[in-house]
């Protein structure tokens, strides 16, 4: 047996416009459950693996580790992270939503480790994504336009 859903908006410019909305709600809701919940990951033990950070060079986590008492990816004093977690501006379109944090000055500085030749690009680091992440970011975008069409009276929603 064949199932489907079949979506109606009106007519083809009342189903483009609608349709631009929701993927535009989708994207922006997307980009707040990144920030919510694959950024504080960033942040924790495992995290330089998982994202595939340049390496540190061994006297730095030595360092680190005596001053901080920790080597937490990413954290010297977690001034950058606490910044970074505490607010988001999302904004978007139907094609593309941008999230814009604020840190502290240092955060956008590229640094080139003289002794491990490593290019050390915080906001890349910050910014990776996993490809788990990306499809859940898609899944989760779909979702909540599949959502917002089933709360909009405007839409037909017929099951067969």
């Amino acid at each position: 047996m064949l199932r489907g859903r079949l979506i109606t908006i009106g007519g083809p410019k009342a189903w483009k416009r609608g349709l631009g909305k929701y993927v535009k709600e989708g994207l922006q809701q997307a980009a707040l459950h990144w920030w919510k919940n694959a950024l504080p990951e960033h942040f924790k033990s495992g995290a330089k693996g998982k994202y595939k950070y340049a390496k540190r060079t061994r006297k730095y986590q030595a360092s680190k580790r005596k001053a901080k008492g920790h080597n937490l990816p990413l954290v010297w004093s977690g001034e950058m992270r606490d910044a970074l977690l505490r607010r988001i501006d999302v904004k978007g379109t139907s094609r593309m939503a941008t999230g814009t944090m604020r840190g502290p000055s240092y955060t956008g500085i590229i640094h080139n480790s003289r002794t491990t030749g490593a290019r050390i690009d915080k906001v890349a680091e910050i910014l990776a994504t996993t490809n788990r992440e990306v499809r859940d970011a898609l899944r989760f975008v779909q979702d909540a336009i599949t959502e917002q069409m089933e709360h909009d009276e405007t839409v037909e929603v017929r099951e067969f």
